[in-house]
């Protein structure tokens, strides 16, 4: 699925979702004419999860590996 996205500019202001004052939001207009004006990041990142269907908005996370140490295998 294609999502066509204008970003006229990133300024501070107000977020239209949020409604939070905030030191940047993108001011953009989505071509499909679902929405037009400021959004923070955090706001435009899950209004492009939900054009393409992610009902996940969290990046992906690799489990941590854990590598034993000598002192906690008891070598001295």
């Amino acid at each position: 699925m294609a999502i066509d996205v204008r970003i006229e500019r990133i300024a501070p202001g107000s977020c239209i979702w949020c409604g939070r004052e905030k030191d940047q939001v993108i001011h953009l207009a989505f071509s499909d004419k679902s929405f037009s004006g400021p959004m923070c990041f955090a706001d435009f990142r899950k209004a492009l999860a939900m054009k393409v269907g992610s009902t996940n908005t969290e990046p992906e996370r690799k489990p941590s590996v854990s590598v034993p140490t000598a002192n906690s295998i008891g070598v001295k």
